[in-house]
């Protein structure tokens, strides 16, 4: 049978993790939709540097080159001839403000007398006084509009040009875009174009705000957007895509919800359980059947799965055998009852019977006879026994591998027995090719001694075989099979499988079959073919 249909048949349905499903799908939607939204946070934080650059240096530039035109014009009335103040010179001046752009206002002192451009005004010392830049409020200077005052001097000559607020206003709207703002600021004053401000008079938001100086004139330019939280700035400028990255995460989410439901690869899940440490060790007693004390136990293996729980062997072991991961699962199985029963070997009985169960796939490995000896070197000289319990099934091919390895098993003082005897198809043919220490009869035999004639007669011609009973689940059993010999019993009536830890308490709280001087109830390793029930 392939690993596959196996899969369909004996693995548990939903091997998912079903309870945890709902959270995973959760979580994958929170991260996608975090990511995502910390991507889309991160481009529009970039865009916006990017915005604030381009429009600072946009606005630089085009207040650079408004100012440049003032500064022409006052480099030429520094070269004018010295001449006081008179309608030709105002004239002349009026002529100068017709034919430069941008300039409002043109004017000159020298030695305390002025000359302005304006009508009526030719002393008018704000004008001229001051930083060489600097902005005047509408009520210092005659306008309805703030100027920007633009002076050179020249020993005792000083001039200067003006710059209606209005071109500042227009030079700044142009670079501007959307909720960007842009002010100038010059000295102490900041200017948006309309009014002049002592302080900024917006709040500038923590995450968009920008300061660039000009190079060419002693000006500052200001670029920010309104204080506001940056998710809302988020969500009104990249609206469609956080949409868009909303329901990316909404499909992501559903995806991992319909894999998770999917069944997964069973050598996969295997896989990980093993590395995951998951199948653990069940002990189940093996009882002398005259006195009932505990001579042994049966290591079995159980699937402890973080989600459905214990899975009993018969849903996971015929397939871990089919997909070939059976023999490292026996191996990490036997490393861990060694070492933990290599703890307590005090409280055991010399000769402890250890039975662990194999296939023949374990008999194909070169690793089988070192993995025995790695488990007998954690214990005394004939502290326990060990016996490898064959399972049938698959057959056993006797070619020279197989011989060499039952050589050293048998060298190393390793048993061999035959589990589940009378089941299978090669267990007669097993006896007859193989030095068999000893058989373990099949539970639905002992299961219906005592209400089936059959299974009685069955039972009793085995026991003529001398091999040993499993499944003891009532005293009627125990009794028939007392009768006829068998020493060794194994099943519910004595005890049910545990976990290795708890096993180890019940032997040292229970009494134990003595160390030495009592008769062994096990089989004589010289008489191969003898019997020990088994149990479930």
């Amino acid at each position: 049978m392939s690993c596959h249909r196996l899969a369909l048949t004996l693995l548990p349905r939903d091997l998912s993790l079903p309870r945890a499903r709902g959270g995973i799908t959760l979580l994958v939607w929170l991260l996608c939709l975090l990511a995502g939204s910390g991507l889309q946070l991160r481009l529009y934080l970039a865009e916006t540097e990017q915005a604030l650059e381009a429009r600072s240096r946009q606005a630089i530039g085009l207040l650079d080159r408004m100012l440049s035109y003032a500064n022409v014009t006052n480099r030429s009335l520094l070269d004018a001839p010295s001449t006081p103040c008179s309608r030709k010179v105002q004239g002349w001046l009026h002529t100068q403000v017709a034919a430069v752009p941008f300039v409002r206002t043109l004017g000159f002192n020298q030695r305390g007398l002025g000359c302005t451009s304006m009508v009526g005004v030719r002393d008018h010392p704000p004008l001229w006084e001051g930083a060489r830049l600097s902005l005047l409020p509408a009520e210092r200077v005659f306008q309805s509009r703030p100027l920007l005052v633009l002076r050179e001097r020249r020993g005792e000559r000083s001039v200067f040009s003006t710059i209606d607020g209005e071109y500042v206003r227009q030079m700044l709207g142009q670079a501007a875009r959307d909720e960007l703002q842009l002010w100038m600021r010059v000295g102490d004053l900041w200017f948006d174009g309309v009014h002049l401000f002592h302080v900024p008079p917006l709040a500038f938001a923590g995450w968009g705000k920008r300061q660039t100086p000009s190079r060419r004139y002693p000006f500052t330019l200001y670029a920010g957007y309104p204080a506001q939280p940056l998710w809302s700035a988020l969500w009104k400028q990249r609206r469609f895509n956080l949409l868009l990255q909303l329901a990316f995460s909404c499909a992501m989410a559903w995806l991992t919800y319909w894999l998770l439901g999917r069944p997964r690869s069973p050598q996969g899940e295997l896989a990980r359980a093993m590395r995951a440490q998951e199948f653990v060790p069940y002990l189940q007693p093996l009882v002398e059947s005259h006195s009932g004390q505990v001579v042994g136990a049966e290591v079995l293996m159980r699937w402890c799965h973080p989600a459905e729980g214990i899975i009993p062997p018969d849903q996971f072991i015929p397939q871990a055998e089919a997909c070939g991961l059976i023999v490292p699962m026996t191996a990490q199985l036997m490393e861990r009852v060694g070492e933990a029963l290599a703890h307590c070997q005090h409280q055991l009985p010399r000769g402890f019977h250890l039975g662990v169960n194999i296939t023949p796939r374990h008999f194909q490995e070169s690793a089988l006879p070192e993995l025995c000896r790695r488990l007998l070197d954690r214990f005394e000289p004939d502290r326990i026994s060990l016996i490898l319990e064959l399972t049938e099934g698959e057959e056993l091919i006797d070619d020279a591998h197989t011989l060499s390895v039952l050589a050293q098993l048998r060298a190393m003082g390793v048993r061999l027995a035959i589990d589940d005897f009378g089941t299978g198809y090669s267990s007669l043919a097993y006896l007859q090719r193989f030095r068999v220490d000893y058989l373990k009869i099949d539970r639905s035999f002992v299961r219906h001694m005592g209400s089936e004639s059959l299974s009685g007669h069955i039972v009793e011609s085995v026991i003529d075989l001398a091999l040993v009973a499993e499944g003891v689940e009532r005293e009627e059993q125990a009794r028939f099979l007392r009768e006829r010999g068998v020493g060794l019993l194994q099943g519910y009536l004595y005890g049910h499988p545990e976990p290795l830890s708890r096993f180890i308490g019940s032997s040292a709280r229970s009494p134990v079959a003595a160390d030495a001087g009592a008769a062994s109830p096990w089989p004589d390793p010289d008489r191969p073919g003898q019997t020990i029930p088994e149990s479930g």
